[in-house]
């Protein structure tokens, strides 16, 4: 069995227990001309297209297998620098600039597309680091990540994608803002108008850097290295995201910084007396991420500043600051040559075994070795501390007078090595259980003898050997763990269990079920154990006779605090964002918004910074918890006048019963239509109104594992028929796909020509000879092919025990995101097609519809606040705002919170590797929504209904889908009747 399968299985085990400005090319921007809004707006391709035949996963070695084979060769001699724009290959966008930005002579950019390959020529065998300097250009706002190859290959798994870290800075505030604005002494950022603090935006600042290539997932803490042979090599960049400039590509050879005793021996400065500055943290300089901005923290009376009623933004880090190699900067100015001492006020209540770990570098550089290993304890309360060995000593540093730079970039630090060998462990624990289960099968027979230590002659040996290294790791986990928690508990119990399958190898067969636990809580032990976030309030540096600051107050001093912040409590209004309003002044709004608070608080900022101060119209922004409070102030005349992210069926709910503004019939419209698919109106049309624009929408891809589908020889199915064939090389071999719900079933019913409702919208069609083939087929693939009905989708193709399946495309974000350890394993392409009579393939899909933003009726026509609320959903639903929306709450939130807008353009700018994005468009242009209409709401459960009696009860699909679309037909002309419709 080839390694890949037991990454799989090691996966599956894991997963069951641990569940700036805007510039963009006219290709990027979708073009929605001619595509008809039609009841199926398909786009047609040929069918028998030629095939491409290469392969759709390269298995790789992992850098730990690469560097052992390469363990005796010597390090590199002299740097070896190769200037960018002496290429002698590439392909896609390349461009050459001369003197680009204080660089003497040529530099080369990049594109999104592409490669750029460049000849080197080595004098002798050596391993070799690489450094590249880089210019950071306007993209997507996102990190830039590149393919390694050298002579045409990826050396390690490792190298297939590289990350270029952008630069980031909290907004500038002039002076004439501040005054303007009033600002108080201390003040680091904009207020509202009831005193809380605003996050401010963060700014990309492009500049010329400089880093090595590492280890993206951190498990390997110092640079790369990579095996050069004597002669002549190329090295290739392949683009993977994101635009970049190249100046130089340095191979070098890395050595570890001298130790403190080494270094402080050749100081010659003396100890400073009497000098103790404060950083605070949430002042930093310079960021490595966007997500790293200014949060708030009101659990401490020590935390400065801080403030019992108003939000302050007083640290930064935290949850936010948990990724590898990310990294904050400060900035500091000491008033004489000497000595100092570097300590903090911090809180580090995540890792309570293993310390979390940062790098320190003063100017760009580790000061010495133990630097590269900083250590912040567990506790639940803030702590402070002096950077220090491990006696309690603290670390002197040598600094001349004037301005010099802090920077702490997170790594895994002693655990990483730990974690690289518990991983490995894993997959060799998982390799021979597969090779156990090849015979016994995945449920044995207890009373059969499989005689496994005859069919495999080297099992007691390979236990023996797993024994062995995971003694070796429990130990270390032991000697690093700060915690009485038996933390190498799980490793422990492994032990044991391999101890008796040595002792009798009868017994293996009886325990697989018991020993597939183990592993999966092994593997669950290793991915908890890289969260080690950091959350930093201040920073100091100080003469060495100066004391450091008591962290917390005392018993008394805290629990008054509390006492305060309690009564306080009350007095605040938390469903008010940002600044408010009186609403008898002139050109005030309200809006209410389904979002979260940290979506909410984003959004208000952009408000009242932006549309506020653009337009001087005010907006009054309250969060809407429950829709259905929507409906109860709409009806009491209290409501808002514009509401955003409210559901897909509720236009159509208010609309008919004249509880919304007619859209269409207000200026501009036509010209805001034409920011959307034409397919995205179709939910918030009833007869020639339109009562909603588009805020969010979703459709259906095809999710697949490279690798599993590699190994199988399964190509991606571009059609049903090949998508059946798929699927049965796929179950042959005990694996399953996901049949992704009723949009699969829509999808067929489009495909095949058909439609839900008749034209005018009386009636359904569901009885329809299109539907009621595409519902036994629907039905097939649970009936017949026996797909689970509900299944955790997301899990399972992250285990690999579904390669293939379909979801909603923001499912992307969550598998790139929370499932790095299959990273580059995986890709996304457009659902399966039907082949027409002339040969082409119907690629209709089935939309799922979205958000919607709609103008409530009580504005009243013709009013000026109608058009003042027109005005505010014009600006919000622009491309502009759509876009710095999405990257303000990705910064907060996360690529996981990536935001799937309606704005066909909008989406361009996004941070989409370009492959997905072409994929994406491609997909969006073949949506076909469904109709809205009253009534509807029959129609889903009727469907569900249909389903569940062909399902649970063996009904006929035909007999079934004809009964309940009667029904629906029922309902829809009593809703019709109700609503006096029909005049």
């Amino acid at each position: 069995m080839k390694r890949v399968m037991s990454m799989l299985l090691a996966l599956s085990m894991t997963l069951s227990l641990v569940a700036g400005g805007i510039t963009v090319s006219a290709e990027d921007v979708a073009n929605t001309e001619g595509i008809e809004d039609t009841a199926v707006a398909a786009v047609d391709t040929a069918a028998g297209e030629e095939e491409d035949d290469s392969p759709l996963y390269e298995e790789r070695v992992s850098y730990a297998e690469y560097i052992s084979e390469y363990a005796s060769v010597p390090d590199g001699q002299n740097p070896i620098v190769i200037q960018a724009a002496d290429y002698t290959a590439s392909e896609g966008e390349v461009q050459v600039h001369d003197g680009y930005e204080g660089v003497s002579g040529k530099v080369v950019e990049s594109g999104e597309d592409g490669f750029l390959e460049w000849e080197v020529d080595i004098p002798a065998d050596g391993l070799y680091s690489i450094n590249i300097s880089y210019y950071t250009v306007a993209g997507k706002s996102s990190d830039i990540e590149r393919e390694l190859r050298i002579d045409g290959e990826v050396p390690f798994s490792e190298a297939a994608v590289f990350t270029l870290k952008r630069n980031w800075v909290n907004e500038e505030y002039t002076e004439e803002q501040k005054q303007e604005e009033g600002w108080v002494e201390g003040q680091f950022f904009q207020r509202d108008n009831q005193g809380n603090d605003i996050r401010p935006t963060q700014v990309e600042v492009p500049m010329w850097t400089e880093t090595d290539l590492v280890d993206s997932d951190g498990l390997t803490i110092d640079p790369f290295k990579f095996y050069f042979s004597q002669g002549k090599h190329t090295i290739r960049l392949t683009s993977v995201k994101e635009p970049v400039i190249f100046e130089k590509i340095t191979l070098f050879t890395y050595e570890l910084p001298e130790s403190y005793a080494e270094v402080s021996a050749e100081y010659t400065m003396q100890d400073t007396s009497g000098h103790k500055i404060m950083i605070q943290g949430e002042d930093a300089v310079l960021k490595s991420d966007a997500s790293l901005y200014p949060i708030s923290d009101k659990s401490s009376a020590y935390t400065i500043p801080t403030d019992l009623k108003s939000s302050r933004l007083n640290t930064i880090g935290s949850t936010n600051w948990n990724l590898p190699n990310q990294w904050i900067q400060w900035e500091f100015e000491v008033p004489e040559d000497g000595l100092y001492t570097i300590g903090m006020r911090f809180r580090q209540s995540t890792s309570i075994s293993f310390p979390a770990t940062r790098e320190l570098t003063i100017d760009g550089e580790v000061p010495f070795s133990e630097a590269k290993m900083i250590h912040f304890n567990y506790d639940t309360a803030f702590q402070s501390m002096w950077i220090s060995d491990a006696e309690g000593n603290p670390y002197k540093f040598e600094l001349t007078a004037g301005t010099h730079t802090i920077r702490l970039k997170m790594n895994m630090g002693e655990v990483a090595e730990i974690l690289r060998s518990i991983q490995e462990l894993v997959l060799d624990l998982t390799d021979l259980y597969t090779r156990i289960i090849m015979i016994t099968g995945p449920s044995p027979d207890i009373y059969r003898d499989y005689r496994l230590d005859a069919r495999l002659p080297d099992l007691i040996d390979q236990l023996t050997s797993l024994q062995a290294r995971l003694q070796e790791q429990a130990d270390a986990i032991v000697a690093l763990s700060s915690s009485s928690t038996n933390e190498a508990a799980v490793i422990d119990q492994l032990i044991q269990q391999i101890e008796e399958m040595i002792e009798n190898p009868d017994v293996i067969s009886n325990v697989l079920s018991n020993f597939k636990s183990n592993i999966s809580s092994l593997a669950s032990w290793a991915l908890t154990a890289r969260n080690q976030p950091v959350e930093i309030d201040y920073l100091v540096v100080a003469s060495p006779d100066q004391e450091m600051d008591p962290a917390e107050p005392g018993f008394f001093e805290g629990a008054w605090y509390e006492i305060k912040k309690f009564f306080v409590s009350f007095t605040i209004d938390d469903s008010s964002i940002g600044n408010a309003y009186q609403e008898d002044e002139e050109d005030v709004i309200t809006v209410w918004a389904t979002l979260g608070r940290d979506q909410a608080t984003t959004l208000k900022k952009m408000i009242d910074y932006g549309f506020t101060k653009e337009t001087g119209i005010k907006v009054n922004f309250n969060i809407l918890s429950n829709e259905s409070t929507l409906l109860y102030a709409t009806a009491s005349g209290e409501g808002p006048d514009v509401a955003l992210g409210t559901s897909g069926t509720l236009p159509i709910d208010y609309g008919v019963r004249n509880a919304l503004v007619d859209l269409s019939k207000l200026e501009g419209f036509d010209e805001v239509q034409s920011w959307f698919m034409p397919s995205a109106f179709t939910p918030y049309t009833y007869g020639d109104a339109v009562y909603a624009l588009p805020q969010t929408q979703g459709f259906m891809v095809m999710f697949y594992r490279k690798d599993i589908l590699g190994e199988l020889g399964i190509k991606v199915p571009e059609t049903w028929e090949e998508f059946y064939t798929a699927l049965g090389t796929i179950q042959e071999n005990n694996l399953d796909v996901s049949p992704g719900g009723l949009p699969i079933f829509t999808t067929m019913l489009y495909q095949r020509g058909g439609q839900y409702y008749s034209d005018d919208l009386s009636e359904c069609l569901l009885d329809s000879p299109e539907s009621v083939q595409s519902f036994q087929e629907y039905c097939e693939l649970y009936t017949l092919y026996g797909l689970p009905v509900s299944s955790d989708f997301y899990n399972r193709f992250r285990n690999g025990e579904m390669p293939l399946g379909f979801g909603d495309y923001t499912l992307y974000n969550q598998i790139a995101v929370a499932a790095p350890e299959i990273k580059g394993l995986w890709g996304m392409a457009a659902l399966p097609g039907t082949v027409q009579e002339d040969g082409t393939i119907n690629n209709a899909i089935a939309g799922n519809g979205g958000t919607s933003c709609v103008m409530l009726a009580q504005v009243g026509e013709g009013t000026k606040k109608q058009e003042n609320a027109w005005e505010f959903m014009k600006w919000w639903m622009s491309t502009e705002t759509q876009v710095e929306y999405a990257r303000e709450l990705e910064a907060i939130l996360g690529a996981a919170a990536r935001y799937n807008t309606a704005n066909i353009e909008a989406v361009s700018y996004l941070a989409w590797p370009r492959d997905i994005y072409d994929t994406i468009i491609t997909q969006w242009r073949n949506v076909v929504e469904t109709p809205v209409v009253p009534g509807s709401y029959y129609t889903s459960r009727h469907l569900n209904n249909a389903f569940n009696e062909v399902i649970n009860n063996i009904e006929v699909p035909r007999e079934s889908i004809v009964k309940y679309t009667e029904e629906i037909t029922l309902e829809i002309q009593a809703k019709r009747e109700e609503l006096n419709l029909n005049d």
